[in-house]
């Protein structure tokens, strides 16, 4: 079976590096406010990158001790984390964001009608 150029012989990490990229570069701006939002999520995403720095050694570390059940368990603490952050997180988009938005569209001419 021949590769192609830029294939990996790990196959499906960079597809779960870019799973996570996208929403999170979407959900961490919106945890901050307007005036807050450029620091706040460069701070947050700068954290996370140095927690993550960490990960290989601690993986490896926990093989060695534990075989693989080692490194399932801190990658299920880590969507662990994930998921009560994603679910303890406020809405952004509330009453007055929808107000806004049916407003808007109130507005807004229909698309054929600006077409004529």
């Amino acid at each position: 079976m021949r590769r192609r150029v830029g294939d990996s012989h790990r196959g499906g990490g960079e597809r779960g590096i870019l799973c996570c990229a996208g929403p999170q570069g979407a959900w961490f701006p919106e945890l901050f406010a307007a005036n807050t939002r450029a620091s706040g999520a460069s701070l947050a995403y700068q954290i996370s990158a140095m927690v993550s720095g960490f990960t290989p050694f601690i993986t490896t570390l926990l093989f060695e001790g534990f075989g693989w059940i080692g490194p399932a368990l801190l990658f299920s603490g880590y969507a662990a984390i994930g998921l009560w952050a994603a679910l303890s997180t406020r809405e952004m988009w509330g009453k007055r964001e929808r107000q806004l938005a049916d407003e808007a569209a109130a507005v807004t001419p229909a698309p054929h009608a600006l077409a004529a």
